[in-house]
C-alpha cells in the first residue's frame, strides 16, 4: 500500500494514492503515513480532512523519522487554513425529529447559526422527515469563502412537494429552477455572497510534500 500509494501520487493519481494511505494507515498507524494521506487529502479537495491529519502528525511528530517533516507539515497547515471555506446554516422552524443533512453527514442542532467548515465545491442540503425529505437543496462554496443557508422549513401539519434548488455558484438559485420554483417555493434562497468559482486547481494543494522513507 505504501509504495503503490508513492507511485499513485508521484503519476498524479492523487484519489488512488489516497485509498493506499488511508488503507495503510488503518493497517499500521505510521506518523509518516498520516502525513502522505494529509497531503493526498488536500490534492483531491478533502480540506477539512487533510487538516486534521497535518494536526494530528504534529502531535506526535516529535521523534525520529517523524521529526524530519514536521516543518513540512507546519507549512503546509499553514497554508491550508486559509483555503477552507465555512458554512452557516439557519432553519428555523426545524421540527423535533427533524433531521439535518450536508451531503451525508448528519448535522448537530447546536451547529444550526454557527459558521463550520466544510471542504470547497457543491454540496447538498436536506431536511429529513421521518423518511421523507422535505427540504433539498444544492449551494456551491469556493475555496477560502463563506456562505450563509436560511431554510424556511413547512410546519408539522403542512405536507408540500419537496422542491430541489440548486444555488449555482454565486448563491442564486439557476435561472430555470427559479423559474420552476416561482413564489409558492415558501424558501428564503441563500444569502449571496458573489464569490467567483474558483478553478478546480484552487481546491488542491500546490505540489504536496510527501515522505518517502515510509518502512
Amino acid at each position: 500500500c505504501l509504495c503503490s500509494g508513492l507511485a499513485h501520487a508521484e503519476a498524479g493519481r492523487w484519489a488512488s494514492a489516497r485509498v493506499d494511505f488511508e488503507r495503510s494507515y488503518r493497517l499500521a498507524r505510521v506518523p509518516v503515513t498520516l502525513f502522505n494521506l494529509a497531503g493526498a487529502q488536500a490534492e483531491t479537495g478533502a480540506l477539512v480532512a487533510a487538516a486534521e491529519s497535518y494536526r494530528s502528525f504534529l502531535q506526535v511528530a516529535n521523534e525520529g523519522r517523524a521529526a524530519r517533516y514536521r516543518r513540512a507539515a507546519e507549512q503546509a497547515l499553514a497554508d491550508l487554513e486559509p483555503r477552507i471555506p465555512s458554512l452557516r446554516i439557519e432553519a428555523p422552524g426545524l421540527a423535533e425529529g427533524d433531521v439535518l443533512r450536508i451531503d451525508d453527514d448528519v448535522v448537530s442542532r447546536a451547529a444550526l447559526g454557527v459558521a463550520f467548515r466544510v471542504d470547497p465545491g457543491e454540496h447538498r442540503v436536506e431536511i429529513l422527515r421521518g423518511e421523507r425529505s422535505v427540504v433539498r437543496e444544492t449551494l456551491y462554496v469556493a475555496a477560502g469563502g463563506e456562505r450563509a443557508l436560511t431554510l424556511v422549513v413547512p410546519s408539522l401539519d403542512t405536507r408540500p412537494e419537496v422542491v430541489a434548488r440548486d444555488h449555482g455558484h454565486d448563491g442564486e438559485p439557476e435561472p430555470e429552477v427559479r423559474d420552476r420554483l416561482g413564489d409558492a417555493a415558501g424558501l428564503v434562497p441563500v444569502v449571496p455572497l458573489r464569490l467567483p468559482r474558483p478553478d478546480l486547481a484552487e481546491a488542491a494543494a500546490a505540489g504536496a510534500v510527501l515522505a518517502t522513507d515510509e518502512e
